[in-house]
This record gives structure tokens, C-alpha cells and sequence, in this order.
């Protein structure tokens, strides 16, 4: 099969002005030459800079001021260029009126003069060729400056088949584009002299390397890359990358034929129509496939049928010898992937999954998708299904799916996957109740069919709080007076959590409330656990004996609970509420009921879940009591009553429960009469009986009053209060 391949300019130059030139709407643009931009040294030297130019082109670097020195026969025009004696016109060839000096020719570039502008169909024709064209304008400024002078300047491309021509202006030694009309005549220049090049040009087709390439021929066991890969092994499918340039001095219109031979066999040949001068076709990915252990030829020829007339015939071949070994088995390599969908998208360790705490939901895990960015999903290098130590003829894929942290124990197994693709596994539906954070899981483990594992590879997942759901709030202001606030509140949507409330007095907030007290009332209503009640001890700023109107919003906004706002009137007497819970054992601990809490003649106890609420409270320092039956008591003999105090936390200690005993001796009849023996003795659910000497001894008795009693039978019982003391 013969194939095409594209071509490369070799130079920075073609780029550059290809691209300028097809801003102006000129893609198609014909033929640039490379011809270097020079600008003239001195004022009169266009004709030796066009010169230079174009010996530049030929492969030739000489001076100005040398060429000036040729052509006026002299030897200082180097040292005082700007003299009058040097700073002179002049022609680069041979002309009628000066057939002795040749400057050109002097330095071997051959031309022939034409006393006129070369027709736009010569112009095509000699750019085609490869030889720029030296022209001379005739300049007339007259009566403003110059009345008769000449400008040289080098043409060196063409577009749209002529009727634009881009010629170098030693002047100013840049490029320029104008029609061709022009070029030929417009104010204040003419075309009226040509020197056309008669130097014989000839391509030169080579293999060519190049810059960022690493040879002229590279052979890789990647796509994708210009550098040889190192070593080969027989398990590799190996890629040809080769180029080829033209490195003459004149294009190349016909087509011509590049081949590759690998150990000495025609692998493929490609064609390439044409290839101007200084570019470069190349070729890359071309897969010879996978070769056999030992040294191999890699040959490319260009111009393989010998159609192009070359200036050197025998620079057309390269030869690369590669050397191809059996090598080790190679690792495997494991990536892990996980989505909520067999679709994707896809996250793996660089890209956390985030997954919502104490929901459920479904995984799937994959071993073929690049999730780390390092463009390749799980493989083995080996190859997935070489017969000798691939995964698929032998090998497994492992995966950890119970998410255990630390060291995998690996549930589900896949032998012989075919491909990547064939190990993947889900759904399989998890709740993570983990705290929020970032949690990694190693996932996947690959064996291939000798039993080498590659390394397990890692998924990250982020644990995350559900987003907030809208709140629909819902609640009322019980009442308003001059002890307290009151009322509910709660969200529908978080049935079961306490909200907060804000107190306005008018358009001023006094405080934020947490509506988080226990009604029952509330439970009976449905609204969830029923602690969503509140309780706010009205303010000092409220009794100044002036209507107040006092509404209660959901904290955080605008909207009023219903009922709100209600009118309050107080007069000046300030009294101060205080408010709080009872705990037991730590202010920590739960609440509790039934305590009796007692200050300045007050006294209120505590409700199920602790809580109490004093109001009316003169400012002052009095003694403060919390008190229950069991527990040891808090009193605090100064308390200082100055505002209103909610919040609250106290706890009562429970009193250490120990034992106590009771002991002594039985007698018949009185405390002196005979010891009775043999008597049933019992006292706190202690039962015991008296010895032969009419002794007995009880422990463990709950330290409390209690009631001894004797009995035998025989004898008229006897019973006694006893008070039991600890220890």
C-alpha cells in the first residue's frame, strides 16, 4: 500500500511568513524562497545588500562592504564605507553597459540580465525553479527630490499564480506583498531591469532527524513519542517514527516514494506529491508489531524508485539497528475506579468520591478508567493476554469490597478476566457512618500468570454531611407579660431539633432563645419530641411603664411566630427571673426531677427532664438551695441576683449509700436471766440465730432506722425500733 505524507518547513522563516501572509486572505499563498530579510548598511548599497541576500540564499555569507569593494575595484570601502569614493550604486551581474563585473557570478551564482520587468508567467516560473529574481526601479521624485535614480530589491515568492509578488526591500530589510501591477509600476518606481538566475538547482532528498526527535528513525513501544524506547522485549509492539527532507536548493513537483524495511523485508511505502526546499515530511506510529529476540534492521529509503534528479544521489538510505530481548515478567498495574453509576463519572485517589454520612448508596468499581491522570487504566506490561504470563491466561484481579480499613482482605475475585474491562464489579450498596473526612481504601490487586502482583491500588471516598434541607417553621407566642415571654417553635423538616427564636421589642432584637423546653402538650400535638418550647423572663428594658410591642421571629429572620407581636405594658418595678436545669451527679449528667430549688423566699421544683424558672426576683444577694431526698444539697449563701439568668447548670452529688450491724446477747425472762438460745432473730431483711450463749450479730444493714424482732417458739415475740448507723 502506498501512502502520503505531509511536509514541514525545516526553517523558521516559512512558518513565520506563512502565517503573516495568510492574515490577509492569501492561504493558497503559491511559493516563498527563503531568502534572508537584509537591510542596506550605507545609503546608496541596495544593490549590495540585494546581492548579499542572495548569496545568502546559495549558501554563501559575504559583507557589504566586499561586495562593494568588488564591484567598484577597490579595497577600503571595509574601513570608510560611508566615503563618497564607496557610498555608490551599483548592479549585482553583468549589465551592456558593464560587461566586466559580475558580482554574483563573482561568487559563483551565474545570471542574466534583462533590460526589463520579467512577465508574471516568468515570475511563477522562475520561483518554481527555485531562483529568486534581482530587480532594479527606476525612482523619479522630480521636481520634489530625486529626478533619476534606481532602487534594488530581490523578489523571492509569488501568490495566486502570480498576481501577487513578495519581494525583500533592502531599505528597510523587511518582507513585503504587492500585486504584481505594482511591483511594475507605481509612483514613484518602475520595473526596468531583471537579472534572472542561471545556476543550475537541484534537490536533495535525505532521512532527516528532526530537532525534538532522538534519531532519524525512532523505534518506540509507545504512541505518541519522538524518542527511542529502551530496552525492546519481545512482549512490545514496536513504532517506527522516520522523516525525510529536502535539503537542495531547488523543490520538488514530482511525486516520489519513501520505504521502510525491516531486516531487509518491504514493510510499507509511502508517496509524496511535492516538497519545497528546507522542509521535511515525516511519518510516526507506524506499527511493525511485536519482532523476536535478537538484532533487527530498521531502512528507510527515499526516492526509492530514483524519479528525482538529485545533487547528491547517494545520501538516500538509514539504517537503525535495534536489539529486541525476551526480558522479565513484568508487574502488573492495578488502577481502581469508583462511581455511583456504571456510567460515571468516575473518582479514584487523586479525585475523591464524596458520599453523604448515614445514607445508603451503590458503588461500582472499575479497572479500566484513568482516574490518576497518568493516561492509562489498569494494564500489564507484559501484555493483558500473553499466553506465557499475561492476566487473562492465568492471572486475577482482587478487590477489596468491604471497604476494611487497614491491610485488604480482598472478598471478591475475578480469574482470568479477559481485559481490564472484564474485572469490573457492582453495584454494592454501603452506608458510611464514618465523621466527615476523607477516608482511603486499598481496592485492587492484579496477579498475572506467573504471580507477579502489582502494587494495590488505592480509592479515596469523602464522607460528607447532607446538605440542609429547607426549613417550615412553625409557632406561637403563648403570652407576653411582665414576668415572661413565652411560646414554641420548631421545623417541620427536623422534626426532633430544637430551633432558636429572636425577642424584638418594636424593631430592636433584645436576645436570641433557645426553644428546646419539654411540652407534652407539644407531643400530644404531634410535633415531634415535643422540646421546642421557650420561656423568657421579660427584660428590665421592657418595664419602664410605656407600651412595648413584642413579637418573637424564627432566629435568623424576618418572619414573626404566630401571634406575634403582643403589647406589653409594665411598670417601673424591676424584678429578674432565673432559669435553668438540675443534673445529677455532673452538670453533664441528666436531668433531674422533682428537686426543690429555693431562693429569696421563692421556691419552685424541677420539672421531668430538670428544668425550673423563678421570677420576680428583687436585685440582691441571698442564699440559694437545691435540694432532693438521697442526694447531698447545694446551697450557695451569697447569690447574687442583678439579671435575668438563664441556662442555667447545677447537679446534686447522690449520698454515698454504705451498711451498718447490730449485735448484742438474748436472755429469758429479763437482762439478767438465763441466755437464750436457739431465738430467730431478724432486723433490715437480716435474719440470724442467737448462739448457745444467747449471742447474735447482723451486717450489712441499710443505715437507717429499722425494727429488730425475736421470736421462739414457746415465747411471746418481741419487736423494737433500732436506729442503724453507717460503719
Amino acid at each position: 500500500m502506498k501512502k502520503k505524507t505531509r511536509i514541514f518547513s525545516i526553517t523558521g522563516s516559512f512558518a513565520i511568513l506563512f502565517i503573516l501572509f495568510a492574515g490577509i486572505g492569501l492561504c493558497n499563498a503559491g511559493t516563498l524562497l527563503d531568502v534572508p530579510g537584509i537591510e542596506q548598511e550605507q545609503g546608496n548599497w541596495c544593490w549590495a545588500a540585494s546581492a548579499q541576500a542572495t548569496l545568502q540564499y546559495y549558501g554563501t555569507d559575504v559583507d557589504q562592504c566586499d561586495i562593494v569593494n568588488y564591484g567598484w575595484g577597490r579595497n577600503d570601502c571595509c574601513v570608510r564605507p560611508s566615503s563618497s569614493d564607496c557610498n555608490k550604486g551599483g548592479y549585482v551581474g553583468k549589465t551592456p553597459e558593464n560587461p566586466d563585473k559580475d558580482v554574483l557570478g563573482h561568487w559563483g551564482v551565474n545570471s542574466t540580465y534583462v533590460g526589463s520587468a520579467l512577465s508574471q508567467t516568468t515570475v511563477v516560473s522562475e520561483i518554481n525553479a527555485g531562483r529568486p529574481i534581482e530587480i532594479i526601479w527606476s525612482i523619479s521624485l522630480c521636481p520634489l527630490a530625486i529626478c533619476d535614480g534606481a532602487h534594488a530589491l530581490v523578489v523571492f515568492g509569488y501568490a495566486l499564480n502570480g498576481q501577487y509578488l513578495d519581494y525583500m526591500d533592502p531599505a528597510d530589510g523587511e518582507y513585503h506583498r504587492d500585486t504584481y501591477t505594482r511591483v511594475v509600476s507605481a509612483y514613484p518606481h518602475t520595473w526596468v531591469e531583471s537579472f534572472r538566475i542561471t545556476t543550475n538547482l537541484k534537490p536533495n532528498l535525505i532521512p532527516y532527524k528532526p530537532s525534538t526527535w532522538s534519531d532519524k528513525i525512532v523505534v518506540s513501544k509507545a504512541t505518541g513519542t519522538n524518542t527511542d524506547s529502551s530496552p525492546l522485549y519481545t512482549t512490545d509492539t514496536l513504532y517506527v517514527d522516520w522523516a525525510v527532507a529536502n535539503l537542495g536548493n531547488a523543490s520538488i513537483s514530482t511525486t516520489f516514494y519513501t520505504r521502510l524495511y525491516v531486516d531487509s523485508v518491504l514493510k510499507q511505502s509511502w508517496y509524496i506529491s511535492s516538497m519545497p526546499v528546507n522542509s521535511y515530511a515525516p511519518l510516526t506510529d507506524y506499527s511493525i508489531g511485536k519482532l523476536s529476540a535478537g538484532t533487527h534492521t530498521i531502512k528507510i529509503v527515499t526516492d526509492a524508485t530514483g524519479v528525482i534528479t538529485e545533487s547528491n544521489e547517494g545520501d538516500n538510505e538509514y539504517t537503525k539497528t535495534i536489539t529486541v530481548t525476551s526480558g522479565a515478567n513484568s508487574t502488573p498495574v492495578a488502577e481502581a475506579a469508583v462511581s455511583k453509576s456504571p456510567t460515571g463519572p468516575y473518582y479514584g485517589y487523586t479525585t475523591p468520591l464524596t458520599v453523604t454520612k448515614g445514607q445508603s448508596v451503590s458503588l461500582y468499581f472499575f479497572a479500566d478508567k484513568d482516574v490518576n491522570g497518568d493516561g492509562k487504566a489498569s494494564l500489564d506490561p507484559d501484555g493483558w493476554t500473553n499466553t506465557d504470563n499475561g492476566v487473562s491466561t492465568g492471572g486475577k484481579a482482587e478487590w477489596n469490597t468491604d471497604l476494611n480499613q487497614g491491610t485488604p482482605t480482598f472478598e471478591r475475585v475475578i480469574t482470568n478476566p479477559s481485559s481490564a474491562g472484564a474485572a469490573n464489579i457492582g453495584p454494592f450498596t454501603y452506608t458510611f457512618n464514618d465523621a466527615p473526612g476523607t477516608y482511603e481504601y486499598q481496592m485492587l490487586r492484579i496477579t498475572d500468570r506467573k504471580g507477579a502482583q502489582s502494587i494495590v491500588s488505592k480509592i479515596r471516598i469523602t464522607v460528607a454531611l447532607a446538605p440542609p434541607v429547607t426549613p417550615i417553621y412553625e409557632g406561637w407566642i403563648d403570652g407576653a407579660d411582665c414576668n415572661s415571654i413565652r411560646g414554641w417553635a420548631w421545623n417541620k423538616n427536623q422534626p426532633n431539633t430544637s430551633i432558636n427564636v429572636d425577642i424584638y421589642d418594636g424593631g430592636t432584637k433584645l436576645t436570641t432563645v433557645a426553644a428546646n423546653v419539654f411540652r407534652q402538650d407539644l407531643v400530644n400535638a404531634g410535633k415531634g419530641n415535643g422540646y421546642h418550647g421557650f420561656s423568657y423572663a421579660t427584660p428590665s428594658v421592657l418595664k419602664n411603664g410605656t407600651a412595648h410591642s413584642v413579637s418573637v421571629k424564627y432566629a435568623g429572620t424576618s418572619t414573626n411566630l404566630s401571634g406575634s407581636p403582643k403589647t406589653l405594658t409594665c411598670s417601673n418595678s424591676v424584678t429578674y427571673s432565673m432559669s435553668g436545669t438540675i443534673h445529677s451527679g455532673s452538670n453533664t449528667g441528666s436531668g433531674l426531677s422533682g428537686v426543690t430549688v429555693s431562693i429569696a423566699g421563692k421556691t419552685t421544683t424541677t420539672s421531668s427532664t430538670g428544668m425550673f424558672s423563678i421570677a420576680g426576683l428583687s436585685a440582691g444577694t441571698y442564699a440559694f438551695t437545691v435540694s432532693k431526698s438521697g442526694y447531698d444539697t447545694y446551697t450557695n449563701p451569697a447569690y447574687y441576683v442583678g439579671s435575668n439568668k438563664t441556662g442555667l447548670n447545677f447537679y446534686l452529688t447522690p449520698q454515698t449509700q454504705t451498711t451498718g450491724g447490730i449485735y448484742g446477747k438474748l436472755h429469758d425472762g429479763s437482762a439478767t436471766g438465763p441466755a437464750l438460745s436457739g431465738a430467730s432473730v431478724t432486723c433490715g431483711g437480716k435474719s440470724t440465730t442467737t448462739g448457745s450463749d444467747g449471742s447474735f450479730s447482723l451486717s450489712g444493714i441499710t443505715p437507717v432506722s429499722q425494727t429488730l424482732s425475736f421470736s421462739k417458739t414457746g415465747y411471746q415475740s418481741y419487736s423494737t425500733g433500732v436506729t442503724i448507723t453507717a460503719g
